[in-house]
């Protein structure tokens, strides 16, 4: 009888863990909040039934960082990684203007700032899937511009 309390509890450990969009009222789309840093976003129709919400540790994020928060798109084709459709991480201000200062591409682009800490999104280069595949059309519907996360995305 081990194994199934063991089953039970892991089952419970994930749901708990998991961080679930809220049903939102505007063309029956979702809203997730951040239970760490309290951002909200309004995810775009498209992405139904497309996507999950993981929590990267991070600190493990190069450069380190508050929080982090990555929508991705798990592809039909099991072979392939899941890809990240936009991406939310927050740094301290120090942290943010350090990497500005960097050389090289930008990490992302600045959605806002509150109480000296600046939440930065992150969209895709690229799509990563074989152009014509079902994982590529996908990707491609899932796509959003900068300016539709700015007006799905609020601070606390």
């Amino acid at each position: 009888m081990t194994l199934p309390r063991i089953v039970v509890f892991a089952l419970a450990f994930l749901t708990m863990t998991c961080d679930r969009p809220k049903p939102g009222t505007r063309d029956n789309a979702s809203l997730y909040t951040s239970p760490t840093t309290g951002f909200s976003f309004t995810l775009p129709v498209a992405w139904a039934g497309h996507y999950r919400v993981e929590r990267p540790d991070p600190a493990g994020n190069l450069p380190p960082a508050i929080d982090v928060v990555e929508f991705v798109y798990p592809p039909i084709d099991s072979t392939i990684a899941p890809q990240v459709v936009f991406r939310v991480v927050v740094f301290t201000r120090e942290q943010w203007d350090k990497l500005n200062a960097e050389a090289g591409p930008p990490y992302g682009w600045e959605l806002g700032q509150k109480e000296g800490k600046v939440w930065v999104g992150g969209l895709p280069q690229s799509n990563p899937f074989v152009p014509g595949s079902a994982d590529a059309d996908q990707f491609d519907q899932m796509q959003i511009s900068e300016s539709q996360v700015s007006a799905g995305f609020h601070l606390p």
